[in-house]
């Protein structure tokens, strides 16, 4: 689903999520002292701060590559989700206690946004024919249904869409 939607770091996340799950279970059962469980543990100020800054540098460094070599549809905001989860898995990994607040911190902007065809049809090129938006849209939301995917439909002029995703994200 990712890769045919053009979210091309969420695809990458998935085999990342595979192989981690797999080495982390290693870790959390043999990775401690002895050969013996993990213990968990708490992260140094210094390393919070490299926490942030990975997270920040992976979201410029993965947004800049997709934007710029693949037609991504949300490049950045993709490669934040990106960043955060990969951090988090890491420090999961590891058995950090920080772990659970890096991942809450990219799930409150993991939403799925689904545009309503209420803007009038537009030919710009790309496009086929209006049915065509009204055939796109039931397709989309047929997808999230079937998949389980919660998703917020933003409608009317541009300030009501930035208004409604706004509101969805808790943003003053």
């Amino acid at each position: 689903m990712f890769f045919g939607t053009r979210l091309y770091a969420d695809t990458v996340l998935q085999v990342f999520f595979f192989a981690t799950g797999v080495r982390g279970w290693w870790q959390w059962r043999h990775g401690g002292s002895g050969g013996g469980d993990l213990p968990i543990s708490e992260l140094s100020a210094t390393a919070r701060a490299a926490v942030v800054d990975a997270v920040a540098s992976g979201t410029a460094i993965a947004g800049f590559v997709f934007s710029h070599l693949t037609a991504a549809a949300f490049p950045y905001a993709d490669s934040f989700i990106l960043s955060g989860s990969v951090v988090a898995q890491l420090l999961m990994m590891r058995r950090k206690l920080e772990h659970w607040p890096a991942d809450r911190c990219k799930d409150r902007y993991a939403h799925t946004f689904v545009c309503a065809p209420d803007v009038p049809f537009e030919q710009d090129g790309t496009r086929v024919h209006p049915q065509v938006q009204q055939y796109t849209d039931g397709a989309i939301r047929n997808d999230l249904a079937i998949r389980g995917i919660l998703y917020h439909v933003v409608r009317g002029s541009l300030e009501s869409r930035i208004g409604a995703v706004l509101r969805v994200l808790d943003v003053d």
